[in-house]
């Protein structure tokens, strides 16, 4: 062995542990980070496009209750192919958003509802 090097057991190397240390590769930390980035981008990312719909439509002169109406509507569409019950819980989900961000003038209310439904 050379001098200063320390040898490492293999339950060490499995664990990722270096002289002693926990390793701080993406790995150690990474499962629950990536969960918690792929449940809030894909939440947040459907209620802005849900948000931008219903505001493109109210601003051409339809009534919130239509734009919201016709925007969960579009969406649920694509969620035909998988199961009718699945395209209707979209539509209530959809419409239950699509009125908070219009009362609530906030995507954080649809956003955490998403969240909170996901």
């Amino acid at each position: 062995m050379k001098a200063g090097i320390k040898h490492r057991s293999q339950k060490e190397q499995r664990k990722g542990w270096a002289n002693g240390m926990p390793s701080k590769e993406a790995e150690s930390r990474g499962l629950v980070a990536i969960w918690c980035e792929i449940i809030f981008s894909g939440s947040f990312f459907r209620e802005i496009w849900r948000a931008f719909c219903i505001v493109a439509l109210m601003r051409s002169g339809f009534p919130a209750w239509l734009a919201i109406a016709l925007t969960t509507l579009f969406s649920a569409a694509a969620w035909l192919q998988k199961s009718v019950a699945t395209a209707l819980g979209a539509v209530a989900t959809g419409c239950a958003a699509g009125f908070l961000f219009v009362g609530s003038g906030s995507l954080l209310a649809p956003v955490s509802m998403g969240i909170v439904a996901g």
